[in-house]
């Protein structure tokens, strides 16, 4: 007793997924722009080719966290990001208010981020 019991559906459907490696972040190109926004940035790393398959459209994002000293993110503005190659993905800055530095977060599924503490953007 307090052992559950269970029960083998013979026609139950197959389920199937794909598990990825998880995304490292290298480094971002340029590493400054102006606080307008506007400026095309490159993101390297490894793994980055689920943003090659269309899971969800629209579901890969840039994150612009801005860090207030002590590493801290006070405010985050999302771009879309483009899939360039399997180690890199592209996106526009958005505009700032202060000349601060960005750290830069990947997602490809609109809601895990992946971060890195050497890929930020310095805003001028």
């Amino acid at each position: 007793k307090g052992v559950p019991e269970y029960t083998m559906l013979r026609n139950a459907p197959r389920i199937e997924f794909t598990q990825y490696a998880v995304p490292k972040l290298f480094r971002v190109l340029p590493p400054v722009g102006p606080m307008v926004g506007g400026v095309t940035v490159t993101i390297t790393g490894n793994n980055l080719f689920p943003a090659s398959y269309n899971f969800t459209q629209g579901s890969t994002f840039c994150r612009f966290g801005v860090i207030r000293p002590g590493g801290h993110n006070i405010e985050a503005s999302l771009t879309p990001g483009t899939y360039v190659s399997p180690s890199e993905v592209s996106c526009v800055s958005p505009p700032s208010s202060k000349d601060v530095q960005a750290l830069l977060g990947l997602t490809f599924n609109a809601q895990k981020f992946q971060t890195s503490p050497d890929v930020v953007f310095k805003y001028f």
